[in-house]
């Protein structure tokens, strides 16, 4: 199997890769042309494939970016290929016949490496999650799950007209509308999306504004790394150009206070970064942002679900979006290999323990340091 990074070209020239991701079972822009052709042509390892399969009449039905692992750090598997700004395993698979298209998907990942299979930052409920049970199960190879976990999203139908605003406690939700008032007795107040010829200069502001904070001070900006930097330019350009990318604002004046990028595609949107002057941020920009962004995203009729693809816990998130996704990693066995899968959870499960044993060490560690990141607002 070749290196994903010299079929993306090839590929982004076929038309059905934007029409797999846009009818996909669920949808996943990160896996769309515009983000994954930008993350396979600037900062994918070599080690990166990409697992394709076609119907008879030669029809992308299922694509996934896949590369090796190990499980628990002894035991070889493929897993498909989520990174720090794609913590959203969920392949590509024809909506039409999506069982056939996951045991289509299974096949071709084989064959890039182990038969130990590994879906990581899966959403457990969803229909992609069905589909590759289903498709193991009718092939008679076992699974299990890993990594449990939830994190803050929203549904259409649980939000009236996606005023998370309405849903907060009576005293926050005062705080956060004086703190507003307040902002707006220094300037005209505008909260929107950019568009037009505000496109590409919003993107190097987003891109400005991201390094100025304390990610900026901490070297995990964006733009603190050129291979990093070069891969949102080019994602953004072509998603907002395509559709599939969204920058929404939040300024003072000409200023901007905090922009948030996200990704859309079919039914299912993405906030992905947020930016924030610290210099305003008592009147918490970031905050304001995100309880503006669902009637925003929701305003496209075919959105009916928006992952914050936060970590779980997330101190400023989940307060504000009541909704949680059940995550996971799915792992599917060979037939016949349940020891080998009982093996590679026994031994994830030890790894797992670990780390959480040196989390609080290492959280201890940053405190102390002077340039330890503030808290996001």
């Amino acid at each position: 199997m070749r290196r994903a990074a010299d079929l993306v070209d090839p590929l982004r020239a076929r038309p059905d890769w934007r029409e797999l991701a846009a009818a996909s079972v669920e949808a996943n822009p990160l896996l769309a042309p515009a983000f994954l052709g930008a993350a396979l042509d600037h900062f994918a390892p070599p080690s990166v494939r990409l697992a394709l399969a076609h119907d008879s009449d030669g029809r992308l039905t299922a694509l996934a970016p896949v590369r090796p692992v190990r499980i628990g750090r002894m035991i070889p598997a493929t897993a498909l290929w989520t990174h720090p700004y794609a913590p959203r395993g969920v392949p590509l698979l024809d909506a039409t016949e999506p069982v056939a298209a996951a045991a289509a998907l299974l096949d071709a990942m084989g064959a890039a490496g182990s038969d130990l299979l590994v879906f990581p930052h899966l959403p457990l409920e969803g229909a992609a999650a069905e589909a590759l049970r289903a498709a193991a199960a009718d092939a008679g190879r076992p699974v299990v799950t890993l990594r449990r976990a939830a994190r803050a999203m929203l549904e259409r139908d649980a939000v009236p007209d996606g005023d998370v605003r309405s849903l907060l406690p009576g005293r926050r939700r005062k705080d956060y509308q004086r703190q507003l008032r307040q902002l707006a007795a220094l300037g005209e107040v505008r909260i929107a999306a950019v568009g037009g010829g505000e496109a590409l200069p919003a993107i190097e502001a987003f891109l400005a504004l991201e390094a100025a904070g304390w990610k900026g001070t901490g070297g995990t900006a964006l733009r603190s790394r050129p291979r990093t930097a070069a891969f949102a330019r080019a994602a953004l350009a072509t998603g907002l150009i395509d559709g599939t990318a969204v920058l929404l604002g939040l300024w003072l004046d000409a200023q901007p206070l905090a922009m948030l990028a996200c990704w859309r595609i079919g039914d299912t949107a993405v906030t992905w970064k947020i930016a924030y002057d610290e210099r305003f941020a008592r009147f918490s920009p970031g905050v304001q942002l995100m309880l503006a962004a669902p009637p925003l995203l929701f305003a496209g009729p075919a959105i009916q679900r928006i992952d914050s693809l936060a970590v779980p816990g997330h101190p400023m998130i989940e307060p504000l979006w009541p909704g949680r996704m059940r995550l996971g990693s799915l792992v599917i066995g060979p037939e016949g290999g349940e020891r080998r899968l009982a093996l590679a959870a026994r031994l994830d499960a030890i790894e797992a323990a670990a780390k959480a044993r040196l989390r609080p060490l290492l959280k201890s560690r940053a405190r102390r340091r002077p340039d330890a990141p503030a808290a996001a607002s």
